[in-house]
C-alpha cells in the first residue's frame, strides 16, 4: 500500500524540479494524480509546467486542455507569468501571446491549498 500524502508527493516533485529532474517529477505527479481527485487541478497546473519544462509543449498544450475540459480553472496571472511556462508564452519573433481566458478560470486556489504548499516546502527548505 502506498502512503504517500499530498504534502509528501509535492514535496518528492519539487526536490527532483529542483535538481532539474522535470521527467521524473512530471512521472510522479502522473503516477500518483488519481489518488488526490480533491487535488486534480493543482496537479494538472505541476503537470502542465514540469512538461513545458521538458520542452514537450503539445504535451502542455493536451494538458491544458484537459484540464479545462474536465472544469478546472487555472488562474490567468500564473498562465501569464510563470517562468515554467515560458515555452507557452512565447512566440515565434519573441513576441508574448495572450492566452485565451476559459470561462471557468478563477482567481482563488482551492482551500487548503497555501497550508500544503507551506507544509511540502518544509520538508524542502533549510530552517
Amino acid at each position: 500500500m502506498n502512503n504517500l500524502t499530498l504534502d509528501g508527493l509535492l514535496a518528492q516533485a519539487f526536490q527532483l524540479y529542483q535538481k532539474g529532474e522535470y521527467t521524473k517529477a512530471f512521472d510522479l505527479i502522473t503516477r500518483e494524480t488519481s489518488r488526490f481527485p480533491a487535488w486534480a487541478q493543482t496537479l494538472y497546473f505541476w503537470r502542465i509546467c514540469l512538461a513545458s519544462r521538458m520542452k514537450q509543449t503539445t504535451l502542455a498544450l493536451q494538458l491544458f486542455e484537459e484540464a479545462l475540459a474536465a472544469g478546472h480553472w487555472l488562474h490567468l496571472t500564473l498562465l501569464r507569468e510563470d517562468e515554467d511556462l515560458e515555452p507557452l508564452q512565447v512566440r515565434t519573433g519573441g513576441a508574448k501571446c495572450e492566452l485565451e481566458v476559459h470561462p471557468n478560470l478563477g482567481y482563488d486556489f482551492p482551500s487548503g491549498f497555501q497550508r500544503s504548499l507551506a507544509r511540502a516546502l518544509e520538508f524542502i527548505l533549510p530552517a
